[in-house]
Parts: C-alpha cells; sequence; structure tokens
C-alpha cells in the first residue's frame, strides 16, 4: 500500500504540461480546433505549461468556422505550430471566417497574471467580418491580477493566405488591441490587405512590433490595409525594422494619448498621406504641445552628394537626453517621401539650459543617396528609453555643387 501512495504521488506531482493536438480541419467536434481550445481553456490556469499543437496531416488545410471560435481565456500557452514562425510567410493552418456574419478570428481574453503568457504562432487568419486577432480584456468581471500576460503573436498572417499571397480580408481590422495592461509583442507576420488598419491599438500597457511586413505579400507586391499600417493610441508603442507599405491613410499613426512612440528603422514607403504622423492631421507638426511626447522633426536643408545638411530644432525638455538624428532615403520616383531605406544615424550635443535650440547639423551618409528624397527624423531618450518624431520634409539629392 506504502508503494501504491508513492507511485501516485509520483504521477501526480510530474505533471506539468498538456498537449491539445488538433486532428481534424473539421469546425467542430473531437480533434478540431474548437475543442483544443475549449479544453484549453478548462485545464490550463497557469499551474501547467501548456500547447494546442497540429497533427501533420492538417497541415496546410483551412479549417472554415460556422460560428466563432471560444475565446482564448487558458494561461500559458502556445497555440499553432512554432515550426511555421518564419518571417517567409508559410503558415501551418488557415482559420477561414468567410462563412460567419459577425466575429473575430482568435480572442484572446486571458486571465492570468504576467508569467503565464500567449504565443499564437504558424497560423493564418483569413476572411472574419470583423478582426483576424483581437487582444481584449477577460469577459465576466475576472481581472489578470497585477498585470496581464504577455502576449505573443509570431509568424502569422492577417488577412492573407498561408502561402502569404493572396488577399482574404478581414473586415475591419487585422489585429487589435484594446485592453489597458497588456502587453503584446507583434513579429515576423504578414498583415495585409484588411478592411481598415493593419494594427489597431487602442488601448494597452505595451506594444512591440517588430520585422513583420505590413501591406504588401510575401513577394513585395501591394495588398493594403483599408486605413493606417499601424494606429498607436493609448500605449507605449515601439515598432522597428518593418516593412510598411500601401496604407490608404498614414504609415503609422500616433495618437496624441500615445504614452511613448519609437518608430524607427522601419521602411516607409507608398502610403497614402505621411509616413508617420502624430495627430492624425496630416501635417509634419513644426510647433508642438508642450506635453507631446514626441520631439520636434528636423530640417534638412540640403543634400550633396553624400552630405546632408540641417537643422534640429531642439525642445527645452529635450535638454539633458540622448538626442540622435536618423536618415532615411526614398527612391525619388515615389509617389512622396517617406522613409524607404534607413540610411544611419548621429547624436549631437544639445544645451541642457531650459531654453529651445536650433542646431545645425551636417552627417555624411556611408549609403547611396544618389537619385533619392532624403528625410530626417528625431530621437529623444532619457534612461534609454526613448520618443521619435515624424519624418521631416524630404530634400531630392543633387551633386557636387
Amino acid at each position: 500500500m506504502k508503494n501504491l501512495f508513492l507511485a501516485i504521488l509520483v504521477t501526480a506531482t510530474s505533471v506539468s504540461a498538456a498537449t491539445f493536438t488538433v486532428t481534424t480541419n473539421a469546425d467542430a467536434g473531437l480533434g478540431s480546433l474548437r475543442d483544443a481550445l475549449a479544453q484549453a481553456n478548462a485545464q490550463c490556469d497557469g499551474s501547467i505549461v501548456c500547447a494546442v499543437t497540429l497533427d501533420p496531416a492538417v497541415e496546410h488545410q483551412i479549417v472554415e468556422l460556422t460560428s466563432p471560435l471560444p475565446a482564448i481565456t487558458a494561461c500559458g500557452i502556445t497555440i499553432g505550430d512554432p515550426a511555421f514562425d518564419s518571417a517567409l510567410g508559410k503558415r501551418a493552418l488557415e482559420i477561414s471566417g468567410a462563412k460567419l456574419d459577425a466575429g473575430n478570428g482568435l480572442e484572446v481574453r486571458s486571465r492570468c497574471g504576467i508569467n503565464n503568457g500567449v504565443t499564437i504562432t504558424g497560423l493564418a487568419l483569413t476572411g472574419f467580418p470583423d478582426n483576424g486577432i483581437a487582444v481584449l480584456p477577460p469577459d465576466g468581471g475576472v481581472t489578470h491580477g497585477p498585470a496581464a500576460p504577455l502576449v505573443h503573436l509570431r509568424g502569422n498572417n492577417v488577412g492573407i493566405d498561408a502561402g502569404g499571397f493572396i488577399d482574404r480580408r478581414n473586415g475591419w481590422r487585422g489585429i487589435v488591441i484594446a485592453d489597458d495592461p497588456a502587453q503584446v509583442v507583434v513579429e515576423q507576420s504578414v498583415i495585409s490587405a484588411n478592411g481598415r488598419s493593419g494594427i489597431f491599438v487602442w488601448v494597452a500597457d505595451s506594444v512591440t512590433v517588430r520585422n513583420n511586413r505590413i501591406g504588401i505579400d510575401v513577394n513585395g507586391f501591394p495588398r493594403p490595409n483599408g486605413a493606417s499600417g499601424i494606429y498607436l493610441g493609448r500605449a507605449a508603442g515601439e515598432i522597428t525594422q518593418n516593412t510598411i507599405a500601401f496604407s490608404r491613410d498614414f504609415g503609422v499613426a500616433v495618437s496624441p494619448t500615445a504614452t511613448r512612440a519609437s518608430v524607427t528603422q522601419n521602411s516607409l514607403y507608398e502610403n497614402g498621406w505621411l509616413g508617420i504622423d502624430w495627430a492624425l492631421d496630416g501635417l509634419v507638426n513644426h510647433v508642438l504641445p508642450a506635453d507631446a511626447i514626441v520631439p520636434l522633426p528636423p530640417t534638412v536643408t540640403d543634400v550633396n552628394g553624400q552630405t546632408v545638411r540641417g537643422v534640429a530644432h531642439v525642445r527645452a525638455k529635450d535638454g539633458g537626453g540622448t538626442y540622435r538624428i536618423l536618415f532615411y532615403s526614398t527612391e525619388a520616383w515615389r509617389q512622396h517621401a517617406e522613409g524607404e531605406h534607413y540610411a544611419g544615424a548621429m547624436t549631437i550635443d544639445v544645451p541642457n539650459d531650459g531654453s529651445a535650440h536650433d542646431v545645425p547639423f551636417e552627417f555624411r551618409s556611408t549609403v547611396p543617396l544618389f537619385d533619392t528624397v532624403v528625410t530626417a527624423q528625431a530621437s529623444v531618450a532619457f534612461d534609454g528609453i526613448d520618443n521619435t518624431s515624424e519624418l521631416s520634409e524630404g530634400v531630392r539629392y543633387s551633386c557636387c555643387r
């Protein structure tokens, strides 16, 4: 009897993981994605590591839903196939909402604390009447605890088929984030052809968007989103090293309610208005409210060969920070200058005397500027945390004056 008791104890304490495998592309029933999510929601409370995985037999298939999937409330879970999370745009399974009258694709309404993240990877979310992926507050008045979990959206297609080519738009946005304490990372994904913005951040604690293709397919062909590539609302946003193109409105639209806006080293081109716009006014703002988190954009005055000259407009509140200027070039034949190619950066010394200053600068580029239009951007960092400006008006390359 003692040995039997010990065996039961070892078995009970060794259970530290649970896997729910999708074995069919049927909408419902045993082995369906719907069933796997329901089981995970019931069993994954953060005390074990969980995964919803895909049987090889269902990879490259389409799950056609006839009703919305259950919201994801499970804790500490990975959903999808991490083997398909490359930036190339090939995804393991496509989830289609084309037969629905309303609803989102995957809804994350996690009730977990910060140490029990939710990862969604290797999936294509297409054809939903509302949004492809939505990160929303928990239902029923349940709170996250001290903080929301990290939601990691990695290697997905949103609005584009599993192959990365075909326009299968979601009716509203690609990804919506509207959960006050949410921490979300979106990376290595193709987010294109959606009815409105590719990524729409209404409210969150922090959002990182990096290494994505937004508004294009895997080959770079236009698959426009119907509003801005990214809208950043009341949240701290770090947006870097993405390609954001062909948006109807702005590449990146930054609301005055944003608590941080670091938008750097993206490839921005052929967006309908500005590459980066603060306050959604369609203007390069040379005057800002005193409490605006973004710095003033520099003025580029001259591009002569590889040398770029201009003036940094340093506000009094920028004194004491690390002040950098980032440079971009855009092919001259484009519709208008945004920031297609990153051309380097420089740090300038700014007086810390409580006054505003105009500081001349001269930058020597090591990348070709021939037949391009050059724009610049200010970045001001305190304790390593930066905010960045809109892009300046562009000045075209000229040679050898």
